[in-house]
């Protein structure tokens, strides 16, 4: 998402990264990385899975994360380590037996802010379906169905169920209201 921000920039923007190196893993048998979607993964040459974990917190937490998991990490930049997490650059990559794996950073404040309007377009859009779920009476759950109801003029009892809540209120929308022969019916 961040990529697609950027690419929609005035074209004086300095796009630019300014990337450096944060810190190297390692493994005796080679190591393989995927950094993606805020969350890093690491496999050993042979193929066997060493870390995953998601990339929050700071840099100096990722790096404590890989290294519980058994991952060797060295030549640690400690000028980015207390720099939050997101400033990690998507990337993936292998490394041989005695060559080190570098995971970069970047320092540009027009990536840092990008990346923020990026996190939180990505959560909006988590919660698509969600809202669309809630949008139809048969599918909302919770202060949704509530809502609902309060539309109808029909009101929760405590503790009720969603399931018998909403068995209450299906048959009121079936119900004839605001309708020519609803009105003449009492006269």
């Amino acid at each position: 998402m961040r990529s697609r921000l950027l690419d929609k920039l005035y074209n004086a923007f300095n796009r630019d990264p300014n990337v450096q190196k944060a810190f190297a893993i390692w493994h005796a048998d080679g190591v393989a990385w995927q950094l993606t979607d805020r969350r890093l993964v690491v496999h050993s040459g042979a193929g066997a899975l060493l870390a995953d974990l998601a990339v929050a917190g700071t840099v100096a937490d990722v790096v404590a994360g890989l290294t519980s998991q058994g991952v060797t990490v060295n030549d640690v930049r400690s000028g980015v380590m207390g720099f939050h997490a997101s400033v990690l650059v998507e990337s993936s990559g292998t490394a041989a037996n005695n060559i080190k794996g570098f995971i970069d950073a970047h320092r540009s404040i027009l990536w840092a802010l990008i990346s923020s309007y990026a996190q939180e377009v990505g959560v909006a859009a988590d919660m698509v379906p969600q809202a669309i779920r809630q949008a139809t009476l048969q599918t909302a759950e919770g202060d949704w169905l509530d809502y609902w109801g309060g539309f109808f003029g029909i009101q929760r009892r405590s503790g009720q169920a969603d399931a018998s809540y909403l068995a209450l209120i299906i048959p009121d929308t079936l119900r004839q209201a605001n309708t020519r022969s609803a009105v003449e019916k009492p006269i």
